[in-house]
């Protein structure tokens, strides 16, 4: 019995330290949610954690409604993605950041030469945010200035223009379908999956249309062709470190960026890039 007994602490004690020891790990794991990624997903995943960063240190000295104001203020999510881009697709924090910031530059331009009371009234008008509202979402949920109604999105446009919104709006579904999860789905496996540029390619396959790809599908595109250009340019590096560096060189990462483009508009971590390489 006193062998049982001692056998029977033993085991017990194994299993409280095994259990010590994943409550470690998982408790490293939220600390460093990016640790257990790798290549783009995880530069992807260290781009939205620094963003995130930058926003609470600007946001540090509110309290209450304006702390929440300020930490939601697309014009300021925008600048600290811009501040901490990566080279890689860029997470969907800064996608709608980007969004946003596009919606209201055109809202701003349709009111252009309005003054006082008259501006206000134009940048509220439904007509004028509803046409900068309408088409290609680049996957990621629409700003409160547009409503969240996105069962009419395309429903203002015509010919190719439409058949080119539905395209993308099956892309989203498509997307939402395979990852299980919307996108206003906040855990980061569904950000990672909304994110994966090769299964985006695959549902803009599977959804074609007879008519310009929406921006979703060129994005996905042409950042695959990027990463494929940087992989290939930099296969004979050795080590970890001197792959790392190769990956992330601005000028390398910009040529691959000029020399895949194939006239249409960059993709994000493009647009990133080229504000970092130096005329």
């Amino acid at each position: 019995m006193a062998r049982f007994g001692a056998r029977f602490k033993t085991a017990a004690l194994l299993v409280l330290h095994v259990g010590q020891w994943h409550a470690a790990v998982a408790q490293a794991a939220q600390a460093q949610p990016c640790a257990t990624l790798s290549g783009p997903e995880a530069l992807t995943c260290q781009w939205k954690e620094d963003s995130e960063k930058c926003i609470q240190q600007k946001c540090q000295d509110c309290s209450g409604d304006q702390c929440l104001s300020c930490q939601k203020d697309t014009k300021l999510i925008n600048e600290c993605c811009k501040d901490n881009a990566q080279v890689t697709a860029s997470p969907i924090l800064c996608k709608s950041a980007a969004l946003a910031a596009s919606i209201n530059s055109c809202i701003n331009s349709r009111c252009n030469g309005c003054a006082g009371e008259q501006c206000q009234v134009c940048k509220e008008d439904e007509n004028t945010i509803s046409k900068c509202c309408e088409g290609d979402y680049h996957n990621v949920e629409l700003p409160e200035i547009c409503g969240h109604d996105e069962s009419h999105s395309c429903s203002g446009l015509a010919g190719e223009e439409r058949l080119t919104c539905s395209w993308g709006e099956e892309v989203r579904s498509c997307m939402k379908t395979f990852c299980s999860c919307d996108t206003d789905d906040a855990t980061d496996a569904c950000k990672l999956c909304q994110e994966d540029m090769a299964q985006i390619s695959m549902c803009c396959d599977q959804h074609r249309q007879s008519a310009h790809p929406p921006r979703i599908c060129t994005d996905a595109i042409l950042t695959q062709d990027v990463m494929n250009c940087i992989d290939t340019s930099c296969s004979s590096c050795e080590g970890e470190r001197s792959c790392k560096l190769c990956k992330e060189d601005t000028n390398l990462v910009n040529q691959c960026c000029i020399d895949h483009q194939h006239g249409l508009d960059p993709p994000p971590m493009c647009q990133h890039i080229s504000q970092l390489v130096l005329p």
